[in-house]
């Protein structure tokens, strides 16, 4: 190959993956408010995951209540440190006005692989957390990043607060009151 014939097909390699870059840049910038976590003030996105006692939690399980949600990993350091909060925040709402769920978000194992642990991390724990089990559909749908990931749920099933990283049990019950005194 000529050396002014390389230098071409240089030159167009290098332009097509410009040309592609571009295009990925274009598309990002516009459906920016579809990257990042899923923004406070919208409805809850569809979503259904198993519980650990074998029943279902979906999407219309949110209304009605004052919903904290949080994605979590049993592998995670903060998210067991948030799941002592949440175990600790859940009994001083015994009523029906409040409830909790914790959808563990491991990734990479099978869905009974997933079971085991999860039970025996909550049962060396005492836990009585409600307890769900994602195959990755429901974080997609909630946009997790950066776990422990929380969200409180209006009464309305909108998502009124999203937490990346740890919250304090503080935050957690600032915002329920807030969403409580709403009505």
């Amino acid at each position: 190959m000529s050396s002014g014939r390389a230098v071409f097909v240089g030159a167009l390699v290098v332009g097509l993956a410009l040309l592609g870059a571009g295009r990925e840049l274009h598309d990002a910038i516009e459906h920016w408010e579809r990257l990042g976590p899923l923004p406070a003030g919208g409805p809850t996105p569809a979503f259904e995951v198993i519980t650990l006692d074998g029943g279902t939690f979906s999407q219309q399980d949110l209304h009605g209540k004052v919903s904290v949600v949080t994605f979590w990993a049993t592998w995670c350091p903060a998210c067991v440190s948030e799941l002592g909060d949440l175990e600790e925040l859940q009994h001083e709402y015994p009523g029906a006005e409040v409830q909790f769920l914790a959808i563990n978000h491991d990734g990479g194992l099978t869905a009974s692989q997933a079971a085991a642990r999860v039970q025996a991390f909550v049962a060396e724990r005492s836990m009585t957390l409600p307890t769900a089990l994602d195959d990755g559909r429901a974080a997609r749908s909630f946009r997790v990043g950066p776990i422990p990931h929380t969200l409180i749920v209006g009464r309305d099933g909108v998502v009124r607060y999203i937490h990346q990283g740890r919250v304090l049990s503080s935050a957690l019950r600032d915002e329920i009151e807030t969403l409580l005194d709403a009505g």
